[in-house]
């Protein structure tokens, strides 16, 4: 097992939303978290990645439960990525500094690097293919470029689980695409089960095993992405009549 929430409620200045949300992601899974604006799945990646703790119910990784066992001992097997972490570094910072950042889930290098975590950085910076970014400053980057080096930091302890809220917001088609074939190569290369949320139907990656549907809070429904993904469930989550077309081996969604 890699995560498990179990009953798991939010609350923030009197309202509710997540109401007793339960799944759980198993080794060699992937999971796409689709809803309407609103429905909560921007909240419950943050607490899934550890960012924010639970108002009741229980959020376990590898076994290990939030409030029971020590964050930082447990962050290292979580790789997070949003628009909130990338917002907040600097301009000037080089790519390869950034990727170093990792080995200390800080939001900018300033602790001592030795020569295994530079090793490695560079050795992830190959494997993602990115070498090119490792001297250029954060803000000479494209918007598809700082999301790329930013899923190499969150890969540095090579984490149990990778959690990415809504990866592709503001990438343009061609940017999108070659994005998204990067995270096909990090599923496909195993080592990390992947969680991560879209308003795009289309962005879930043929190696997304599982989806979770979540409306108004609470778990519409959740399994085998095959299953789930019919005209019934998609019209009933976004309470509009849709189309789904499947094609490969990605899936199309247009509202009837």
């Amino acid at each position: 097992m890699i995560l498990s929430l179990s009953h798991v409620t939010l609350v923030r200045d009197g309202k509710r939303i997540l109401s007793d949300v339960s799944f759980t992601v198993r080794r060699g899974e992937h999971w796409a978290v689709i809803g309407k604006n609103g429905a909560g799945k921007s909240f419950l990646l943050r607490m899934i990645g550890a960012q924010q703790f639970p108002t009741s119910g229980a959020i376990e990784v590898l076994g290990k439960r939030f409030g029971e066992y020590d964050l930082w001992k447990l962050k290292p097997h979580i790789g997070f990525l949003s628009d909130l972490l990338q917002a907040g570094y600097r301009p000037g910072e080089r790519g390869e500094d950034i990727v170093l950042s990792g080995f200390f889930s800080s939001i900018g290098l300033y602790d001592r690097v030795n020569r295994s975590m530079r090793r490695a950085a560079r050795v992830l910076l190959e494997r993602i293919g990115i070498r090119h970014l490792a001297d250029r400053r954060f803000d000479e980057m494209s918007h598809g470029e700082q999301r790329t080096l930013l899923i190499t930091r969150a890969l540095v302890f090579e984490p149990a689980l990778l959690v990415l809220d809504e990866p592709c917001t503001g990438l343009d088609l061609a940017t999108r695409e070659d994005f998204l074939s990067t995270l096909s190569r990090v599923a496909v290369r195993g080592g990390a089960s992947i969680v991560f949320v879209t308003h795009h139907l289309e962005e879930i990656i043929p190696e997304c095993t599982h989806v979770l549907l979540l409306k108004g809070g609470r778990v519409a429904a959740a399994g085998d992405k095959a299953r789930l993904m019919t005209v019934k469930n998609l019209s009933s989550l976004f309470d509009c009549p849709v189309s789904v077309a499947k094609r490969g081996s990605r899936y199309w969604v247009r509202v009837d």
